[in-house]
């Protein structure tokens, strides 16, 4: 490189150096407020897109719309009822004489198992009426004596469990029931069978229940066997509210029993119910 050449670039060198100094010089001279502070800059992150909503989101059901989706949950109950002029008819009581003061008690639950359900049920019949003096069939039919008024009440007691329909709450029920008394004669027992509805107290305000089951054998041992059927029928109502679990409810409800073996007459009770209840 010629002389000329090497002398041009040390010019340049000391032209830029001195440039590059009066702009220190002229940032350090600024008050220290005004100075250009350096910043690190941060990737951005990008703000993540709104997912799509379609038709399908999920929504509560009401539980007026369960039978649309799927059936019906599990349901508890118990109730209570005064039952009025019932008509009692046995060797005690031939002619039907009105009684008074009975009473009858249920509690039950059903609960779903996939598309059907099971339900558990207790039932208490207490039937009451006065025998008026005169005779009475003894057990086997061969005879009668006269035995003096008095107050009887006889007591019918049953276990039930079904597998059934969620909706409508329709069973198909095996039971195991009892007939107990106060006038010396010997319990009764047995196993049926039959069918029963019961109340839902899911998406209405009122609901029809009932039920009918039968005993082939109803008895006690081998010397006394009944065929014996129970039923039941009635109409409950209760508020959609579902912090008031109060129902009422109203039927006809009985039983009758025919002789197959040593009865000394055939039994019949029934009449009409009202009473009150609890849901839950």
């Amino acid at each position: 490189m010629s002389k000329f050449h090497e002398c041009v670039a040390a010019t340049l060198s000391i032209g830029v150096l001195t440039t590059t100094i009066a702009q220190a010089q002229q940032i350090l001279t600024l008050p220290l407020g005004s100075q250009p502070v350096p910043t690190a800059t941060t990737p951005t992150t990008p703000t993540p897109m709104p997912e799509a909503t379609t038709a399908a989101t999920t929504r509560l059901i009401p539980r007026s719309q369960m039978a649309w989706h799927g059936g019906r949950g599990a349901e508890y109950f118990i109730s209570g009822d005064y039952l009025f002029d019932t008509q009692n008819v046995n060797e005690f009581n031939p002619s039907g004489i009105s009684g008074s003061g009975s009473f009858a008690g249920r509690v039950g639950a059903s609960y779903p198992v996939g598309k059907l359900a099971v339900m558990a049920e207790g039932t208490w019949d207490q039937y009451e009426y006065t025998h008026p003096t005169g005779p009475v069939t003894v057990i086997g039919g061969n005879g009668q004596a006269i035995v003096p008024s008095f107050f009887i009440h006889s007591n019918d007691w049953d276990a039930r469990l079904g597998v059934g329909l969620q909706h409508p709450r329709v069973f198909l029920v095996a039971s195991y029931a009892q007939r107990l008394n106060n006038y010396g004669y010997p319990n009764l027992q047995g196993y049926g069978f039959g069918i029963e509805k019961l109340p839902d107290f899911n998406d209405k305000t009122v609901s029809f229940f009932g039920s009918y089951l039968w005993y082939p054998q109803f008895g006690a041992g081998q010397y006394l066997q009944y065929g014996f059927y129970k039923y039941q029928a009635g109409i409950e109502a209760h508020s959609n509210n579902r912090y008031n679990p109060l129902f009422v409810e109203v039927g006809y409800m009985g039983d009758y029993g025919y002789g197959r073996l040593s009865v000394p007459a055939s039994i019949s009770d029934h009449g009409v119910f009202a009473g009150l209840g609890l849901h839950f």
